[in-house]
């Protein structure tokens, strides 16, 4: 990008506000001072702070407190839009409080009182809840292995109100059976966009129907008898999913559907019939515990197998739309090492916007790296390296991604890389890492200068440069072009890089700005002080080179106290012989280039010390020329603050809107358009003038304000932009004694322009 002066001024100008930061104001009516050399270096730096990731990924992130968590296992997690979290899983209680499979938590990790679920999930054998799905409405729908919630009956399936209370009004009649002594249950669901209820799992039966393993709900819990399976799944449907297009992706352990040969997964048609155009056969050779839909119609598929469709794929593989392996996915050895019987288990995954993905499950490697049953994976199926080994001590079941980044993990684990937590945590998500940072760099005014970073994160990856505290809008690349740079280009620069996990700050970086005629042998120390290879510049003969030096260069200009011969041999600093401005010129820049304190305004005239030794103005007098006017505000009028007949009494223009500028009054105090003073009531009062110079067109803020003069009654108060009892005569040396101000603030013969001359 291009950087133009009107850009970096108005940048520098606006400034913007960080989130969770506070600043202060200086609200007294001054214009702000600006920071100290060494304040404002701080500032940046807590500022880029601020945006930091506060702790590594795969670390647990200590915020979300579980306490002692849950006495057994996790099994679904499912994160509210106002940050609460449904846990559901095998246990009874959560932090020591009562909660029979089903508990929701505030954001930091603590239970939410206000969800009371009474005696939870019920009967059948070791009751708990296996999935869960948020409605629109905020009402939770809960499957798993119960015959009962909160001693209502109800076969493995139910529907909450928000504050964890049974609904009624979902009466599933009497739920699901399988007609023999095993367990049943409900393993996945799905909620269709017109509310009805897909279900999977183990029965034979729902609501008295026979639905092999898959059912279909109205909103009530009523038997969708449109959807008809037929002989259904032959086994076990542990996950359901709903296409866009109303087509459902089933899968689990079956190997046929509705007498169909199935290799553990299917499509089917919205009315339940098999989707014939999608390759099942052979599938997979084990179970698929997990499908979800993926951009373009495609599908993540993760399970127990090593195979599917005939290709080599180790528990995971990405699916193209008629069932096909897509080898652009290629997780090479993919996941090994642990497991239920030795066979290791992809269990949970879930996925970013960005393609990025977290699998969980029962394993101790992925791709021969060790990642103990959590691990984060690129789009193209390869390990994210910058995601470690989170080292869970045991099975991992469930996943959620939490809005801001941070991954929420559920199952039978008590530790997660040494911090005890039991089947319950939260991990930082890490955030972009910066390998080669921006470099502070000195150029000479009208050259170019690029500041750039290097980041690993995950795709995509943004930037946003700042600019002395403030964002630079059209700059988002990784490098920061500026071309022509002059002064206002010179300060602090640092970018923030942003991608799906979080952001990382770069380290500030300075960039100076130099006359092409400054002095060159000088650097600056560790500490950004000046240091020169010569004497030069040491005009007082103290030893640092300085702004006590510049003001002695100056007092010897202006005659009010010349420099002895050793020092003005320090002062020649062109090497042309004399000491004049511009070896003061010289000076000035390299110290308002480099010295620490350039920023600041020692005598507080408005006027940082950069600018007055830019103008050769005292820094450390408010009133160089002693004339009555601080340098900051003779500087805004226009006149020469180092010439004390240069400024005259008041600067009239013929029409609003209009600026009156006094010494009397602040800079800020004006109000545009109008000819205003900012703040009344005020009492204008200018300084005296020759006996019979009349003063009618003195330009007033807001009424009610005092107009105070020798030749104008305490009655002649301004009502509104005009005086009292217009017409008023004008008299004045600069002005024609027949401009005669009309009724209004303007002259009599429009337009005209009457501005104080410079002597």
């Amino acid at each position: 990008m291009t950087l133009t002066d009107a850009d970096v001024c108005a940048q520098s100008q606006e400034g913007a506000a960080l989130p969770n930061q506070v600043f202060r104001v200086d609200v007294t009516g001054r214009r702000p001072r600006r920071p100290h050399g060494l304040c404002l270096a701080l500032l940046l730096w807590a500022m880029a702070a601020a945006f930091a990731q506060s702790s590594s990924p795969g670390l647990v992130d200590l915020s979300f407190d579980p306490g002692s968590g849950v006495d057994a296992t996790v099994q679904s997690i499912v994160v509210q839009p106002d940050g609460k979290i449904i846990v559901g899983g095998w246990f009874t209680t959560f932090n020591g409080t009562a909660r029979n499979g089903i508990v929701r938590l505030n954001a930091d990790g603590s239970v939410d009182a206000a969800f009371n679920p009474g005696t939870g999930v019920e009967g059948g054998v070791d009751p708990r809840v296996y999935c869960a799905s948020l409605q629109a409405d905020g009402k939770i729908l809960i499957g798993g292995a119960f015959s009962a919630f909160d001693g209502t009956p109800r076969k493995g399936l139910a529907r909450l109100n928000a504050n964890g209370s049974l609904d009624s009004s979902f009466t599933p009649t009497p739920g699901v059976e399988r007609g023999d002594a095993f367990g049943t249950f409900v393993y996945g669901m799905a909620i269709q966009s017109d509310g009805k209820v897909v279900i999977g799992g183990n029965f034979t039966n729902c609501n008295g129907v026979p639905r092999p393993c898959l059912a279909r709900l109205h909103g009530d819990g009523s038997l969708d008898t449109n959807f008809n399976v037929g002989a259904g799944a032959d086994h076990w449907v542990t996950c359901v999913a709903v296409q866009p297009d109303g087509k459902l992706m089933i899968a689990g352990d079956f190997t046929h559907y509705d007498g169909t040969a199935c290799g553990r997964m299917a499509r089917l048609q919205a009315n339940g019939a098999l989707d014939t155009t999608f390759l099942t056969n052979p599938g997979a050779d084990r179970w698929v515990q997990q499908i979800l839909l993926r951009p373009g119609g495609q599908y993540l598929a993760a399970g127990k197998f090593t195979s599917i469709n005939s290709t080599n794929r180790h528990r995971i593989a990405l699916l193209n739309a008629d069932g096909t392996v897509d080898p652009a996915f290629d997780p090479g050895a993919g996941v090994e090492g642990g497991g239920f019987e030795g066979t290791p288990t992809v269990i949970s995954l879930a996925v970013l916007p960005s393609g990025y993905l977290y699998i969980g499950g029962d394993f101790t490697n992925y791709n021969t790296a060790l990642r103990q049953h959590l691990a984060r994976l690129r789009p193209n199926g390869s390990l994210d390296t910058n995601f470690p080994n989170a080292a869970l001590s045991a099975r991992l079941w469930t996943t959620a991604v939490q809005p801001d980044g941070r991954l929420l993990i559920g199952g039978e684990f008590t530790n997660v890389n040494g911090v005890a937590r039991s089947r319950i945590a939260c991990l930082h998500a890490g955030a972009p890492v910066i390998t080669a940072q921006p470099v502070s760099q000195a150029v000479t005014l009208g050259s170019n200068a690029v500041l750039s970073v290097t980041a690993q994160g995950a795709e995509p990856t943004s930037y946003q440069w700042w600019f002395n505290a403030a964002p630079l809008p059209v700059a988002t690349n990784a490098s920061l072009a500026i071309e022509g740079a002059s002064l206002v280009h010179a300060g602090s620069y640092f970018v923030v890089v942003t991608d799906s996990f979080g952001s990382a700050t770069s380290q500030v970086a300075t960039l100076r700005v130099f006359r092409a005629d400054a002095l060159p042998p000088a650097t600056t120390n560790s500490a950004g002080a000046l240091v020169l290879t010569n004497s030069f510049g040491d005009v007082n003969d103290d030893g640092p080179v300085n702004l006590f030096d510049l003001v002695a260069l100056v007092h010897h200009l202006s005659g009010v106290r010349p420099l002895a011969a050793n020092r003005l041999a320090r002062a020649e600093l062109n090497q042309d012989g004399q000491v004049t401005h511009a070896d003061r010129r010289l000076l000035a820049d390299m110290i308002a280039a480099r010295h620490a304190k350039a920023e600041d305004d020692f005598d507080e005239d408005e006027l940082d010390n950069a600018a007055e030794i830019q103008r050769g103005t005292n820094p450390f007098d408010p009133d160089s020329d002693h004339d009555g006017g601080l340098d900051g505000w003779e500087a805004v009028e226009g006149t020469d603050p180092l010439n004390a007949q240069s400024r005259m009494n008041l600067i009239v223009v013929a029409r609003p809107p209009v600026q009156v500028i006094h010494p009397l009054v602040q800079d800020t105090d004006t109000n545009a358009p109008g000819p205003v003073v900012a703040r009344p009531p005020i009492q204008v009062i200018f300084p005296a003038m020759p006996e019979g110079e009349e003063v009618g067109a003195i330009t007033l803020a807001r009424p009610p304000v005092q107009v105070i003069h020798p030749l104008l009654q305490s009655e002649d108060t301004n009502s509104a932009l005009v005086l009292a009892r217009p017409p008023v005569m004008v008299i004045h040396p600069l002005i024609k004694d027949t401009d005669t101000n009309a009724p209004g603030p303007v002259l009599a013969r429009p337009p005209v322009q009457v501005v104080n001359p410079t002597p």
